[in-house]
């Protein structure tokens, strides 16, 4: 089948033996760029429906603005109606398939299907592995792909990992721009501090009944956190650069500490006020207070069974009695 004007140049490709060879042979891992993917005034149209950010609603557990996510696309409205249906037809499947040499392709129909995604000034993502295996069933996560719907100023995905050993390759957010990249164990990525007031976008996941040539076990979502800064040394002045590098550590653990638990309504106090002063010179003891409350938090992270793989057997049974919402 011919997929519909609205998917612009993938609806005009007549061949894909190149982009097929491309996506397979790119580095760190595979993954394909498409600009001007929608028809444009279609494009235009996703853009204008996205919601106006409700900052009270979007928080996270620290009180802080995070991003808007949108996983129910149909209710944003008609354009995105459409894309919601386009993206589930086989015609778009068949030539996903035919794009990345994966077959018989899956879209979900549940919450992790993907979402809508705005990101606001300043925000970003931690380097980190998607969860492999569809919660509740025994569908593995081949594909992501984003659509980017704003173009400005940082934002950038970042496809490997150097701290992992891998290049790195950035992908610019552009309007109208589709990145495709194929899950599993190398495909380490991130998001580049966005620098423009927002960054609007699309992603989807597919998934196949097969699993991958040399799949790993079911895991969930791992994320590679922060350690201490250079900084971090006695002597050195609290200014607010430094009070900030040394408080994400502790609050991309403690977010994940603190998953399933009720947020509450009022911002929690900095996990560094207990202990140190903004403004002050540190002191040998803290420092030693600052390694000591890392590792305290890697312990519990240990003892999750989401992160331990001793505990792995638990958590895969635990998903597996759970049924997508």
């Amino acid at each position: 089948m011919t997929p519909p004007p609205d998917f612009g140049k993938i609806a005009r490709m007549t061949s894909t033996e190149t982009l097929r060879r491309r996506f397979a042979s790119a580095e760190p891992f595979p993954h394909l760029v498409l600009d001007d993917f929608l028809a444009p005034g279609f494009a235009r149209s996703l853009a204008s429906e996205f919601p106006v950010y409700d900052e009270s609603r979007f928080r996270d557990r620290f009180g802080r603005p995070a991003k808007a996510s949108y996983p129910d696309l149909a209710a944003l409205g008609p354009a995105f109606r459409r894309l919601d249906a386009l993206t589930r037809s086989r015609s778009f499947l068949s030539r996903l398939e035919a794009l990345t040499g994966i077959p018989r392709l899956l879209h979900a129909r549940d919450r992790c299907r993907g979402a809508a995604h705005e990101y606001r000034g300043g925000m970003s993502l931690r380097p980190h592995l998607d969860f492999n295996v569809l919660p509740g069933t025994r569908w593995h996560r081949r594909l992501n792909a984003v659509l980017f719907l704003s173009a400005g100023r940082g934002g950038e995905v970042v496809l490997g990992s150097l701290a992992r050993g891998q290049a790195e390759r950035m992908v610019a957010p552009s309007f109208n721009r589709l990145l495709i990249f194929a899950g599993g164990e190398r495909a380490w990525h991130s998001l580049k501090p966005v620098a423009a007031p927002r960054r609007l976008s699309v992603s989807l996941f597919f998934y196949t009944e097969a699993p991958p040539p040399g799949a790993a076990s079911p895991r969930l979502t791992l994320w590679d956190f922060r350690r201490l800064p250079r900084g971090a040394k006695e002597g050195a002045r609290l200014d607010p650069r430094l009070w900030a590098a040394l408080e994400e550590p502790f609050l991309e653990r403690d977010r994940e500490l603190s998953r399933g638990k009720p947020a509450g309504g009022s911002p929690r106090p900095s996990p560094l006020s207990a202990r140190l002063k903004r403004g002050a010179l540190l002191t040998r003891r803290d420092v030693d207070w600052l390694r000591d409350a890392l590792e305290r938090r890697d312990r519990a992270l240990a003892r999750d069974w989401r992160y331990a793989d001793r505990f792995l057997d638990q958590a895969v049974s635990r998903l597996s009695r759970r049924r997508p919402t």
